[in-house]
């Protein structure tokens, strides 16, 4: 890598890409029957004290399109991104987002738009209209690096496509469902044509190639304002905790395979899927 690449990876890197899921007035925690990860499901409260946080402290919300943007090079700056599109972060997020005047990035699975739980196109829509980004999640949430070549190009490809015509805006940007990729994932979102990659891995990024690979901070309900404020800060004891904790966790979905790790995850954490 030049030098000049490695300049700009660092700089990229001084930007901490928040990856949330949920926002709710009841959190799945305190649900009888749990369909998503409970650390992953804030209460509104707790999300409104991390972005009056973010305002607080002097950070720069910057943009999806800013962020992957090839010049970025503001350090101090946070990015909001939400996986899922979840019907919280419609009904909860969104107000909050607004009252602050930050923009984010909202990647949803495009068979589960106007489903259960989930947002519809109407408020996709509006979601855009202000200022939002509408990304891809896929069509239907597979484990990409676990199908065929064939299948991969149906996910990526379509759900560009439906997305780029319900919403009127182009879609550069691809989250990975559960993390899971391969060469061929990456090859195959250049070819349809995504430029960049979000996944789920702390400090995962690729400047030297094509698309973009992102990492993010996972942000969990057990998190309280001062371990939040960590993560924002980076460098630190708690941040480099989680960095290795999730080399770790890789490291054993990659002797087990992702599938079984899934299995015993949702037994453990009690979540049944939906219907």
């Amino acid at each position: 890598m030049s030098k000049a690449l490695e300049k700009n990876a660092v700089q990229r890197h001084r930007c901490r890409v928040l990856m949330y899921h949920e926002v709710a007035d009841v959190p799945e925690r305190d649900r009888s029957v749990r369909r998503i990860d409970p650390a992953y499901s804030l209460p509104v409260r707790q999300f409104e004290g991390q972005m009056e946080y973010i305002q607080n402290n002097g950070y720069e919300v910057v943009s999806i399109d800013a962020l992957c943007d090839d010049s970025f090079t503001r350090n101090g700056s946070v990015c909001i991104t939400f996986d899922d599109g979840l019907i919280g972060n419609y009904i909860h997020a969104f107000p909050v987002l607004q009252r602050y005047n930050f923009s984010a990035a909202f990647f949803v699975v495009v068979s589960k738009v106007s489903g259960s739980r989930h947002m519809n196109w109407e408020h996709l829509i509006e979601l855009h209209r202000h200022g939002h980004s509408i990304q891809s999640h896929t069509l239907s949430h597979p484990m990409l690096g676990e199908i065929d070549d064939g299948r991969i190009y149906q996910e990526l490809d379509k759900s560009k496509k439906i997305i780029e015509d319900r919403i009127g805006s182009e879609v550069r940007c691809l989250s990975l469902p559960f993390g899971s990729s391969s060469e061929r994932v990456v090859d195959i979102a250049r070819e349809v044509g995504y430029s960049a990659i979000f996944t789920s891995r702390i400090n995962e990024l690729r400047v030297a190639e094509y698309p973009y690979r992102f990492g993010r901070i996972p942000v969990k309900d057990v998190y309280d304002l001062d371990l939040f404020g960590e993560l924002v800060k980076g460098r630190s004891i708690f941040y480099y905790k989680l960095v290795f904790l999730d080399y770790v966790k890789s490291s054993l979905k990659r002797t087990i395979g992702l599938n079984t790790y899934r299995r015993i995850y949702r037994a453990v954490k009690r979540i049944k899927p939906e219907k």
